[in-house]
């Protein structure tokens, strides 16, 4: 089952480098069922999860990604993963959700620094900057997620 579970994997990493996102998402699923139940007991659930919500942040579906994140709040090293938090952050934000784009962008942020915003639109970082006052030494070093909190909510 484990090689079954890693073609199916590498197959939908294929599909998913030349956009054809709607049968990797299926390979996915499929390797995804094949894992055994408690699903939250393997790391390779985390990683086939995230994957696809990844595939659902690319193709527009940030309800899907939501969704597929907030099964994974139960499985081991995604909360506290700055894609998790990236992720979450960026479809909040797309979906009109604010408060929780920036909790979450600050998150992933404070986890990774800014270089977690380098390969994406910098229209997320540009919207972070705005909702929460710069660090002392500016944005490039890594910021305290609680200072920050401190500072925005502070009057």
């Amino acid at each position: 089952t484990y090689h079954i579970i890693q073609r199916l994997c590498t197959s939908g990493d294929e599909k998913a480098s030349v956009k054809n996102y709607d049968e990797a998402v299926r390979d996915y699923w499929t390797a995804y069922n094949l894992i055994p139940n408690p699903k939250n007991q393997y790391g390779a659930s985390t990683w086939i999860l995230m994957t696809m919500a990844d595939v659902y942040f690319l193709t527009g579906e940030f309800e899907s990604c939501l969704g597929i994140l907030e099964i994974l709040v139960k499985f081991p090293d995604s909360v506290g993963n700055p894609f998790y938090h990236l992720r979450k952050g960026q479809s909040h934000f797309e979906l009109g959700n604010l408060e929780q784009a920036t909790e979450n962008l600050l998150r992933a942020y404070d986890l990774k620094s800014s270089k977690i915003f380098q390969h994406d639109d910098p229209k997320y970082f540009d919207f972070l900057k705005s909702q929460v006052p710069a660090p002392i030494k500016g944005w490039n070093p890594k910021l305290n997620f609680f200072q920050a909190l401190m500072r925005k909510f502070k009057p």
